[in-house]
């Protein structure tokens, strides 16, 4: 996709991203990263700085750096069992800041002695030792992340909903990309933020971050213009270049049209459900997210009174529950066993693939819809949140967008129908939307890599 520089000396890139290994929209954009580089430099060294190191380095092949020594709420560092440190050449956070308490016993022992002799709860007293060893691991993290900048040449925030405080609130991603982009200044390295999504800055702080952040960089390009406008304080970014999400630039490596298998002469339809505001989510509202679920089995079983074949699908691991969730639903309701397939998709080729073999989705997350068209395929969107709606807009597919806070069988139904009587049109149009996308990401990692 990318064509390769004159130099292919060996180069070095780090790649950020807020990513647990659970999202495959997420991994997705990582790998199309990662591919590209390998195409503009094949000897390049790459490493991950994600939220799962362990995973990233099983998924992608890469050695890989914990992203933040904080640990919040839905944005925390997560490790393997301790037998897969000292397996890469990165060295492991948690490793590190065991070993440092253990030479901290001068502060602990005496602080045991003390706690037993107030006969403070043991509970109580785990969560003190809890709370100390907090405090030291994110100065550990800040210079291991020093030490560890000395061997990267550049820096790259790699694409996806990445300027955000929802999950972790402000020191969470805010703060992270405001440290690792110091660090890497401090270092002398180049700063890249790679078609970067806004999706929430909540407060003050968050922006305070951001903006330093942003200043710091030596090339910024955003994936739509309603990320940019997010920011629209930020005078600074004004003349920065709005380029597609990195997942156009992925290239699958099973390629083909797929096949229908036991579903030849049905009509393929695969469902991707979300967990939004449900027990999971950072925010709850179960009257709404009920009834999206329910309107979502009733849509199923509308389509199951046809010649359809339904799949549940899901690109992150959160969502799995609520696909198990509306698979229990219908069956209570008396849908046989069989008539609908609750599927388990492992790799991102496998996504790729069984996407093919779909002839229409209905989805809610954004890349889930993304990736839906890349396989050229008509969406019914299930909205969430902004990024969804400015996506199907760019798109042109507003007609087939339905908002889930106030979603209902009948629009869902209608919004389908005439999806299906629009097919063609809508296949002949995602087609050039999409290779467009591609070229343009293509102009992008030329200019900033070669």
């Amino acid at each position: 996709m990318v064509n390769a520089p004159k130099s292919k000396g060996n180069r070095s890139f780090a790649l950020f991203t807020p990513y647990n290994g659970g999202n495959m929209g997420d991994g997705i954009i990582q790998e199309a990263v990662i591919q590209n580089l390998r195409r503009c430099f094949p000897a390049a060294r790459i490493i991950g700085v994600t939220l799962f190191p362990e995973r990233t380095e099983s998924i992608h092949g890469i050695p890989s750096f914990p992203a933040t020594g904080f640990s919040r709420r839905f944005y925390a560092v997560e490790h393997l069992v301790s037998e897969t440190e000292g397996k890469t050449d990165i060295p492991s956070l948690s490793g590190s800041v065991k070993r440092r308490l253990k030479n901290m016993e001068f502060i602990f022992s005496p602080m045991k002695k003390i706690m037993a002799k107030l006969h403070v709860p043991v509970a109580i007293a785990k969560s003190i030792h809890a709370f100390i060893a907090e405090i030291f691991r994110e100065p550990v993290h800040i210079i291991k992340t020093f030490n560890f900048l000395k061997d990267v040449e550049v820096l790259i925030f790699s694409g996806g909903g990445q300027i955000d405080d929802y999950w972790g609130g402000a020191f969470g991603q805010p703060y992270a990309m405001f440290k690792w982009a110091v660090l890497s200044k401090l270092r002398g390295k180049k700063i890249i933020f790679l078609s970067i999504g806004a999706c929430s800055l909540d407060s003050i702080l968050s922006r305070i971050f951001i903006r330093y952040s942003f200043q710091l960089a030596d090339y910024r390009s955003f994936r739509d213009h309603e990320s940019k406008n997010m920011l629209k304080g930020f005078r600074f970014i004004s003349m920065d270049p709005v380029f597609p999400d990195l997942a156009f630039s992925y290239i699958p490596g099973t390629p083909g049209k797929g096949s229908k298998g036991d579903s030849v002469g049905k009509t393929i339809i695969g469902i991707s459900p979300i967990a939004y505001l449900s027990e999971r989510w950072p925010r709850n509202n179960p009257s709404v997210f009920h009834a999206y679920i329910q309107a979502l089995s009733e849509l199923i079983g509308w389509f199951l009174k046809g010649q359809n074949s339904i799949s549940l699908f899901t690109t992150d691991s959160m969502d799995q529950h609520v696909s198990d969730k509306i698979m229990k639903n219908l069956q209570a309701s008396g849908v046989e066993h069989g008539k609908i397939e609750n599927r388990k998709i492992r790799s991102f080729d496998e996504l790729s693939k069984f996407l093919m073999e779909t002839d229409y989705v209905v989805a809610s997350r954004l890349h889930g819809v993304i990736l839906a068209h890349i396989a050229n395929k008509p969406v019914l969107g299930i909205s969430y949140d902004r990024k969804v709606n400015t996506y199907m807009s760019e798109m042109d597919q507003m007609e087939y967008c339905v908002d889930i806070h106030s979603v209902e069988t009948d629009s869902l139904i209608a919004a389908y129908k005439k999806m299906v009587e629009n097919e063609d049109e809508i296949r002949e149009h995602i087609r050039k939307k999409v290779s467009i996308n591609i070229q343009n990401l293509e102009f992008q990692y030329q200019n900033i890599l070669t």
